[in-house]
């Protein structure tokens, strides 16, 4: 259980140093507008379209293999962004390594995922499953704010000394650096003994069932609209904090850290108004929380950037 406290910690490194402060330093080192931006922002979405086929991926390789490998690819694919800084290529080029490099990590990244998922579900007892999960948890967003408040310390600082090239060529580093730890971790924790499951049998009319259920239905269009209003704008927010608001790094790196820490703080509490009230009411009041972001953060001005600060609370306690 230790180990998989581990690479929960490590791998939370990655999704922390690949976003926010650090893609916004890449979209400036890089003069590349939000095309750019948003297609490095919205590939781990798209391929969460991946789950159905990683699913029969991890039947048939096996569920420990799959996240091994998955997880070692999601850190190494940003290896070649560590020398990109260094070479002598042209800025189109540089861009298109940086959003290959976020295309494999995010497709890595959901096959490692689903057969993560599928392991510990079978390796933990039930009895200590809520527990582990909670500290892991807790673990990877308090990793996760590390990891994001050194990012923007670090992207701040070499503005003045060493310059935004070689900074984000260690960040790259840390990044695989970070995968390698998480595999590291994951060989250390064996393979479920027994007969493994048997493989559930996929078929197009077993894939659109749901769609058959009305209440599933309006699920899945609640899902949708809610992932679409937070991918339109989520992932420029970092880029409107850097350029029209002229934060530094370092500032948003901590509005990130403060949104994290009031989302652990919170966690509790709202499980116990989902057991109070039940999970549709504390949805609408998310919902309603999340609805007003977008103001906030209109609000912000270069003379008066205070509403970032209540924005990161509300984001992290919606």
């Amino acid at each position: 259980m230790r180990q998989g406290l581990c690479d929960g910690l490590s791998n939370e490194v990655i999704t922390a140093v690949t976003t926010g402060a650090a893609l916004s330093a890449w979209a400036v080192y890089l003069a590349s507008g939000t095309l750019l931006v948003g297609a490095v922002t919205a590939f781990p979405l798209l391929a969460q379209g991946l789950q159905v086929p990683a699913a029969q991926w991890v039947d048939r390789w096996g569920r420990r293999r799959v996240a091994i490998i998955g997880f070692l690819v999601r850190g190494l694919a940003y290896l070649p962004l560590v020398f990109l800084p260094w070479v002598g290529v042209s800025l189109p080029a540089q861009r298109v390594t940086l959003i290959c490099s976020a295309l494999v990590s995010s497709i890595a990244g959901v096959l490692a995922n689903t057969a993560w998922a599928a392991w510990m579900g079978e390796a933990l007892p039930r009895r200590v499953r809520g527990r582990f999960y909670g500290v892991r948890y807790s673990l990877a967003m308090l990793g996760s704010g590390v990891a994001t408040l050194c990012a923007g310390l670090t992207l701040d600082l070499s503005k003045q000394t060493i310059g935004l090239g070689p900074a984000l060529s260690g960040v790259a580093l840390a990044i695989c650096v970070a995968g390698c730890v998480t595999t590291w971790s994951l060989l250390r924790q064996p393979e479920v003994r027994g007969a493994p499951a048997k493989a559930a049998a996929y078929s197009w009319s077993a894939l659109i069932a749901p769609l058959y259920n009305p209440a599933a239905r309006r699920y899945l269009v609640f899902q949708a609209l809610f992932n679409a209003a937070i991918g339109t704008s989520g992932g420029f927010v970092a880029i409107h904090f850097a350029l029209n608001l002229g934060l530094g790094y370092r500032v948003i790196a901590a509005q990130t850290l403060l949104g994290m820490f009031c989302r652990v703080a919170t966690s509790a509490f709202w499980g116990r108004m989902v057991d109070r009230f039940g999970a549709r009411p504390v949805l609408i009041a998310s919902g309603v929380g999340i609805c007003i972001l977008p103001l906030i953060q209109a609000s912000a001005t270069p003379a008066a950037s205070w509403p970032i600060w209540l924005e990161a609370v509300i984001s992290g306690t919606a």
